[in-house]
């Protein structure tokens, strides 16, 4: 199903199995979480896009949490 509170922890858990676990073709991947190859083909490329849209949200995060009074450190 295309539920859409699913899909980032989906592509998520997608590409922690394919950096786990190299050896495994996306057709084996793809069986393990019930999709085609191409979904996890797609989730790859759209989690690595996701993450790397968010990381700079996620760093001014931790920048203002850490360092309220100085000088960014992370970043």
């Amino acid at each position: 199903r295309r539920n859409a509170r699913l899909i980032s922890p989906r592509y998520h858990a997608i590409n922690m199995a394919i950096d786990l676990r190299p050896d495994m073709s996306l057709t084996q991947l793809g069986r393990i979480f019930h999709r085609d190859h191409t979904v996890i083909m797609h989730a790859r490329k759209a989690w690595t896009n996701l993450y790397n849209k968010g990381k700079g949200a996620h760093i001014a995060a931790v920048n203002a949490i850490l360092f309220k009074e100085m000088e960014p450190v992370i970043g």
